[in-house]
């Protein structure tokens, strides 16, 4: 079924792709949560460089980057 965005949902509630792949923090292989990707877009946005996030958050720059540029979460 969908939900309201769009996103089909599964039976524990976890958002899925059209293809059934969980979306998110949902998915397994997820290295951040969804609270903590808001928190890369804000400070982003507030001017931080891609590998001082990365640092505070302890994953690897190209992570930020595709966090940042859509490719990945969004």
């Amino acid at each position: 079924r969908k939900d309201g965005g769009g996103w089909m949902l599964g039976r524990t509630g976890a958002r899925r792709t059209a293809l059934g792949r969980r979306i998110g923090e949902h998915n397994p292989s997820a290295k951040l949560r969804d609270h903590e990707v808001d928190l890369v877009l804000a400070l982003h946005d507030e001017g931080l460089s891609l590998a001082k996030i990365a640092d505070k958050m302890d994953v690897t720059k190209s992570c930020i980057g595709h966090i940042v540029s859509g490719r990945r979460r969004l």
